[in-house]
Formats: structure tokens, sequence, C-alpha cells
């Protein structure tokens, strides 16, 4: 999906208006995503009472965390600077 969301925005560099819907459409579909939704809930409503898990589950939560934000902030950017800094 992120790939999907840069890509949108490179192809429109000319024309950044026209990023702004095929973009929320990435990111409303990334954030229906079973894995992200999941994420989300255990690092905000369970957050250090989590259930311990492994290493390597909490590495990946955290990375898939990361990455939808890195999207959404970049999704933000462009709307900032095309002046359609309406909510998403």
């Amino acid at each position: 999906m992120k790939n999907r969301v840069m890509a949108t925005i490179l192809q429109t560099v000319d024309s950044p208006v026209d990023a702004i819907a095929p973009c929320r459409v990435c990111i409303n579909e990334l954030n229906c995503l079973a894995e992200v939704q999941n994420s989300f809930h255990i690092q905000l409503k369970k957050g250090i009472n989590a259930l311990p898990m492994a290493l390597s589950s909490k590495m990946e939560r955290r990375k898939i965390i990361s990455n939808v934000c890195h999207v959404k902030r970049v999704f933000f950017d462009v709307t900032q600077v095309v002046g359609k800094g309406d909510s998403f």
C-alpha cells in the first residue's frame, strides 16, 4: 500500500491535486486491513499491559504502525501543499 500511495503521488507530480482522491482510497483500504487494525488495537488499547510476545512480533507491529503513519504523513503533506488540507 505504501508503494501504491507513493507511486500515485509520483505519477501526478505535475498536478498533485489529482493524487488526493486515489491516495484517499488507498489509505481507506490500508485502514481496513486486519493486520493494521490489530496492530493499532494492541498498541493503543493494551500497550504495555499486552501479554508478553515474542520480540519479532513486537517489532513487526511497530514496523506496521510506523509505515502506516509514514503513508498518512506523506498524504497529509501533499494535501497541505495543494491547499486541500481537509481531514481524512
